[in-house]
């Protein structure tokens, strides 16, 4: 499944995305398992390269940055709104965030 998408001809596109979490730990688990096609070794090791591997550790465990969090503060009510966000609407948000920040 997931090391048939990576042997995929479009998966280059992968190569140059953040790699969230959840990928990392269902490329672990594939590489584990012996069920990573070559293709996807190298993919992963692109990313590593260009730095995108860990990129969004912060995202995955939901830290707001403290330019964010200063924002958020000073207006009580959009800091109780953000903080009463599902966990995957706040990582959401912080990885378009960041994304932004880093475009």
């Amino acid at each position: 499944m997931f090391d048939t998408l990576l042997s995929h001809p479009e998966s280059h596109t992968r190569r140059h995305q953040n790699w969230t979490q959840t990928y990392k730990i269902r490329a672990d688990r594939l590489i584990a398992d012996e069920l990573m096609l070559p293709a996807g070794l190298t993919v992963i090791d692109a990313v590593k390269a260009a730095g995108l591997w860990d990129v969004t550790d912060d995202v995955d465990l939901i830290l707001i940055p403290n330019d964010l969090k200063t924002a958020l503060q000073s207006l009580p009510f959009a800091f109780d709104n953000f903080s009463g966000f599902s966990p995957s609407s706040r990582r959401n948000t912080l990885r378009w965030i960041k994304t932004a920040k880093h475009l």
